[in-house]
């Protein structure tokens, strides 16, 4: 059974990388093999919708990736539905290693393959190289969507999301994940918390009211499709 360990990385290359963080995971189920043993046919013994780990970046360390969105090219993101209801509207900015966060990619992926040790996803060794920095301000979301689908998303893995600032700078918002026989729980997380599922969990980003909500979004690829 993976333990609640310390997920940072030894990095180096940001002056508060070193701060000691202690996330808060429920705990991962190990998966369960049949009695020949044969990893093929290897189930899960439990499966969660989500994870959280609380406290992976010290708010200090959360304000310092929103800082970089100064440096990096903003785009909007917005797609429609055919009737024309917005269902992703929001700003975006892509980090990528050397941009000054190879620190942030490096404690994410501790936390990822510490996850990864109850599910056994086709991970590609040099996961992850980027990061997507996302600003959502007033009546902005992202509908309900999987983040698995054709082409290179049907690449990914595992999805994480990282709140960057406290749920107390807007009204809003917040990660609803899709419960099919229940309700539907929304997360409203703190700066440096982090949320961590399959990517075929069907989640929103919940429109913002009022204020602004940073977040920072990753999926994790193997080198073939899903499996």
């Amino acid at each position: 059974m993976a333990s609640n360990g310390n997920a940072a990385a030894n990095n180096t290359d940001h002056p508060l990388a070193a701060s000691p963080v202690n996330p808060e995971q429920k705990a991962a189920r190990p998966i369960a093999t049949t009695a020949t043993g044969d990893p093929r046919a290897a189930t899960w013994s439990q499966h969660d919708y989500y994870n959280e780990y609380r406290r992976l970046f010290s708010p200090a360390e959360a304000q310092a990736v929103i800082e970089l969105s100064k440096t990096l090219e903003r785009q909007e993101s917005r797609l429609s539905s055919g009737s024309g209801r917005p269902l992703r509207d929001c700003s975006v900015f892509w980090i990528h290693r050397g941009h000054g966060a190879d620190w942030a990619l490096d404690r994410i992926a501790s936390m990822v393959h510490a996850w990864n040790e109850a599910y056994g996803f086709e991970i590609a060794a040099d996961q992850p190289t980027a990061a997507q920095l996302t600003l959502y301000r007033a009546s902005q979301e992202y509908s309900w969507h999987m983040d698995l689908g054709a082409g290179p998303s049907s690449l990914r893995k595992v999805s994480v999301v990282v709140g960057l600032n406290d749920p107390s700078h807007y009204t809003g918002g917040g990660t609803e994940i899709f419960y099919g026989g229940g309700e539907s729980p929304t997360l409203r997380l703190g700066a440096g918390d982090a949320i961590c599922f399959p990517p075929y969990v069907m989640h929103r980003a919940v429109p913002v009211e009022t204020g602004e909500r940073w977040t920072l979004a990753l999926w994790f690829l193997g080198d073939r499709p899903f499996r």
